[in-house]
């Protein structure tokens, strides 16, 4: 089973607190990125992708091209783990920038948020009652729903 890699390299969690929290503000989720631990190799040297917790991380947010073009980068070595970091909240960015500032503004405006939560409940209930007395009526029970 895939699991999705923690800033400290075990499968990620909140209980853990090991997560890149992709709603917090850009500088917080940077600085969650560049704490991501890593092993004490020399730019210089090569790097395995496949047992490296940034990489899987980055592929996880990277286009196949970039996903292969970094593995390249591991492979050959003379780049440091800093990098591969960057890349990362590049990625992340790129991937939920668009959603975080829509996550802001809903909750900046917080009478806007109640009146959509509202209106789903609504759409939700007028949907639902109907199906709910449907199979009541289907399985024998005739009491009617409390609204």
């Amino acid at each position: 089973m895939a699991t999705v890699p923690g800033t400290d390299g075990r499968k990620m969690s909140k209980s853990y607190d090991n997560v890149l929290p992709i709603f917090a503000p850009s500088k917080q989720l940077r600085k969650r990125v560049m704490s991501i631990i890593t092993d004490s190799r020399p730019p210089e040297q090569p790097k395995d992708p496949d047992t490296c917790n940034l990489f899987n991380v980055y592929r996880l947010l990277a286009t196949p091209e970039e996903t292969q073009a970094m593995r390249q980068r591991y492979l050959q070595g003379g780049f440091g783990y800093g990098e591969v970091k960057q890349a990362i909240f590049e990625a992340l960015e790129r991937t939920f920038g668009e959603s975080r500032a829509r996550y802001d503004a809903y909750i900046q405006d917080r009478a806007a948020l109640e009146q959509m939560l509202a209106h789903g409940a609504a759409k939700a209930r007028a949907i639902g009652a109907p199906l709910l007395s449907r199979m009541r009526r289907a399985v024998g029970m005739r009491r009617p729903l409390s609204q």
